[in-house]
């Protein structure tokens, strides 16, 4: 089963490893270059909402992939260990 991830994708302009330009990788290109799917829970970083910082998903206990621009190119798919079974994980009592 594909599990729906928590998404916060962070455009910006990243040099290119393999042509030495800069490239300007927007939010729609993020989500195609990691695989991002159209049920995942997907929102575009903005410096001025509190809500899409560190503390605030520490505090809310949320779990969210940040996927940024890659110098090297080496985007990898979010969803390509979905089917792996969840680790077990130790009660503590």
């Amino acid at each position: 089963m594909i599990k729906k991830h928590r998404v916060m994708l962070h455009p910006g302009e990243v040099t290119s490893k393999s042509d030495g330009d800069r490239h300007f990788i927007g939010g729609a290109q993020l989500a195609r270059l990691y695989g991002v799917l159209p049920t995942d829970e997907v929102v575009t970083y903005d410096h001025s909402n509190p809500t899409h910082n560190e503390e605030y998903e520490k505090r809310h206990e949320l779990y969210v992939l940040h996927l940024y621009p890659r110098y090297h190119g080496d985007y990898y798919d979010i969803h390509a260990r979905d089917n792996e079974p969840e680790p077990i994980r130790a009660e503590t009592a």
